[in-house]
C-alpha cells in the first residue's frame, strides 16, 4: 500500500480540495495529475483558485462549504510567501493538509510532498566546491542529516 492510498482512502476521505494559483505555468498539469489519481481512488476534487492573497480566506471558507476531508496546497510564490497564514487556516478548520515544501512543516503543517529545498542548495554548494577545489564545513551534510538518509528508504520510481 502507499501512502497516497493510506492518507486519501475512500473510507476515510470522499472529497479533497487543491488550493492553486491560477497563473503558474504548471498549474494545469499538476491538477490533470491530481484528478486522475483521485478518480482511480474514487475521491472528488474541489480545486479551488487563488489569484491573490485577499482571497485565501474566502478560498477556505469554500473548501469547507464544500466539505473536503483534506487539502493538497500546490506550489505557488503566492503561497510561499503566505505560508504561516495558510498552515493557521488549514489548522484552524481542523483540515489534514499536504503542502509541496518542508518549510511549511516547520510552521506546523501536516506533511510535504515536495522536494527539500534546503538540501538542494547544500548539494548546489556542494558541487560548485567540488569543481572550484574550494571546501566549506558548513556546506557538509549535518550529523543529523546524515543520520535521516541513513533511516529514510530510497524513493520508489514510477518507471
Amino acid at each position: 500500500s502507499d501512502w497516497s492510498s493510506d492518507v486519501c482512502s475512500s473510507d476515510l476521505v470522499s472529497r479533497i480540495g487543491v488550493l492553486f494559483v491560477p497563473d503558474v505555468p504548471v498549474t494545469k498539469l499538476q491538477l490533470r495529475r491530481i484528478q486522475d489519481a483521485a478518480r482511480a481512488l474514487s475521491v472528488t476534487v474541489s480545486a479551488v483558485g487563488v489569484p491573490e492573497a485577499a482571497a485565501l480566506d474566502n478560498a477556505f471558507s469554500t473548501l469547507a462549504q464544500q466539505n473536503v476531508g483534506g487539502l493538497v496546497v500546490l506550489s505557488a510564490t503566492l503561497f510561499a510567501v503566505q505560508v504561516q497564514r495558510i498552515v493557521e487556516r488549514a489548522s484552524k478548520v481542523n483540515l489534514p493538509t499536504i503542502y509541496p515544501y518542508s518549510f511549511y512543516i516547520e510552521e506546523g503543517g501536516l506533511m510535504s510532498y515536495g522536494v527539500n529545498r534546503y538540501e538542494n542548495f547544500r548539494q548546489a554548494a556542494r558541487f560548485v566546491d567540488r569543481i572550484l577545489g574550494i571546501h566549506h564545513p558548513e556546506c557538509e551534510p549535518r550529523r543529523q542529516d546524515r543520520a535521516l538518509d541513513r533511516e529514510t528508504p530510497p524513493a520508489q520510481s514510477d518507471h
